[in-house]
């Protein structure tokens, strides 16, 4: 999908490029190319002949960690063209390179079929861990039992504003909307009590 796009372009990519994002917190981000302009933060890795796009960009996809913890800059990393021109490759017969990458994409889709598997699975296992709560506390009530709104039942409190440059040295758990974000030396909190997220992704979750 384009998202954006230029009248005055200055540096152009091809298809059958190696597109690979080299500034910023995506830096080592990979991509099959296009023909397309490119920014400054992007750079273009043009395969020369009898080397396969593809097994170009396989090779590269397990180095992204390595070119991005090695990038260097005053304000954000930098894979610099250096950084590109050393990483070590190896190079086997153009036919067999596409037998190579022929078997590792068939692998590598049933491998995103099983993530997608297991996300949807993850997803089940969590409305059925919610529905099972539900109907072992609400299911046994007796018809006599009252009904109260949560508000009648428990005292309700938000916390305190306590910014990551604030926590001190200590083992006390800071609870955040998404769970705990860091430690403290002192705690807010001396008794039983139940943590509710009000803020974030994780809203809702309950600690």
């Amino acid at each position: 999908v384009v998202r954006e796009w230029t009248t005055q372009p200055l540096k152009f990519a091809c298809e059958g490029d190696v597109l690979i994002c080299v500034v910023g917190a995506t830096a080592g981000k990979l991509n099959l190319g296009m023909d397309c302009a490119i920014g400054r933060s992007v750079a273009a890795i043009r395969p020369r002949p009898g080397v396969d796009q593809r097994f170009v960009y396989l090779q590269l996809l397990p180095k992204v960690l390595e070119l991005r913890a090695g990038s260097a800059g005053s304000a954000q990393g930098v894979i610099s063209s250096k950084d590109l021109a050393e990483v070590p490759f190896v190079l086997a017969p153009l036919a067999e390179q596409r037998r190579i990458v022929a078997a590792l994409e068939e692998h590598l889709s049933a491998l995103d079929a099983a993530v997608a598997g297991l996300r949807r699975a993850l997803v089940n296992i969590e409305r059925f861990r919610t529905s099972s709560v539900d109907q072992a506390v609400s299911g046994r009530a007796e018809p006599g039992w009252p009904r109260v709104l949560a508000g009648e039942l428990c005292e309700w409190a938000s916390g305190d504003y306590l910014p990551q440059k604030l926590f001190s040295d200590g083992v006390v758990p800071v609870y955040g909307g998404n769970g705990i974000s860091g430690t403290h030396a002192f705690a807010n909190v001396h008794e039983s009590t139940v943590i509710v997220g009000r803020v974030g992704a994780n809203c809702g979750n309950a600690y």
